[in-house]
């Protein structure tokens, strides 16, 4: 298993993506299970709320924490909705605006202050001890901290046993040991994948699938990443959800390509124009 030595930097706008063992000076640690912690973060960006800003506001103390994802769309009481620069800005789950510290109470807050557990190796990080934190159970991924998701989507299977919503497939990438994330190759075969009649891909994708569908599976094997209590999809169960994709994938549906579909999405909502503060949800 490769380990890196030391924790890359990161600027401002990421931070929220980073992994809880960072933050607390861990040196030795894996940087594929870094990366699917900041997969399921950056899933979670989908379901945010989006929030007006504008550059010339001074808005850090406009929402207070315990407010912040309470509206889909939030826009403050002050802000300039004439500024030629106000636009909409999408939420990270995990707040990363005021500190390091900060960004990892926001954490607890939604997975609940780590013991021995629910994170095993918490004690061992460097300065998990430097600091007292508020014992909170976490709200987990509901509705309050993810408005846009659609109440279909919000349940959640056991920790064998994986439920066909989005928020089950977050909520395993998003585990505080490392070793319990969901691999890449085992999220292929989650069931919120092929829930769906149709899913449309990119063009190519199909034979991407065929060639290296096995492959993908025999690299995670090797990897040696996850634990015995966590859902770990067999042979079974890969090769039906191989045959589910194959039937459901499209390249084309309703006579457009993804690329044509993406075209007319931001033809029929652009990204810029004119702001109208009736159309907005005021907190």
């Amino acid at each position: 298993m490769k380990v890196a030595q030391s924790i890359p930097s990161t600027s401002h706008n990421d931070r929220g993506y980073r992994a809880p063992e960072l933050l607390f000076g861990a040196r030795d640690y894996d940087p594929f299970a870094i990366d699917r912690w900041s997969f399921g973060a950056m899933l979670t960006s989908f379901f945010t709320p989006l929030r007006l800003v504008s550059p010339e506001d001074d808005l850090e103390d406009d929402f207070s924490g315990d407010e912040i994802h309470k509206s889909p769309f939030m826009v403050p009481h002050d802000l300039k909705l004439t500024s030629p620069n106000t636009h909409w800005s999408r939420d990270t789950l995990y707040d990363s605006s005021r500190s390091e510290i900060g960004l990892a109470w926001s954490i607890f807050k939604v997975h609940g202050t780590p013991n021995q557990n629910i994170w095993p190796e918490w004690k061992a990080l460097p300065q998990s001890q430097t600091l007292i934190f508020n014992d909170v159970d976490g709200k987990g991924l509901t509705r309050e901290l993810l408005p846009h998701l659609i109440p279909e989507e919000e349940g959640k299977g056991s920790d064998s046993r994986p439920q066909a919503t989005i928020v089950d497939l977050m909520s395993r990438f998003l585990r505080y040991p490392y070793r319990a994330r969901l691999s890449f190759a085992d999220a292929l075969v989650h069931p919120w994948f092929t829930k769906s009649d149709t899913i449309l891909v990119s063009s190519g994708y199909e034979s991407v699938l065929e060639r290296h569908w096995e492959s993908a599976f025999e690299a995670n094997e090797r990897l040696h990443l996850t634990v015995g209590e966590v859902w770990k999809p067999g042979v079974e169960d890969r090769s039906a959800a191989k045959a589910a994709l194959e039937t459901r994938i499209a390249e084309v549906w309703n006579g457009k390509t993804m690329a044509g579909w993406l075209v007319d999405l931001f033809e029929s909502h652009p990204v810029s124009g004119e702001i109208s503060q009736s159309s907005c949800d005021t907190s």
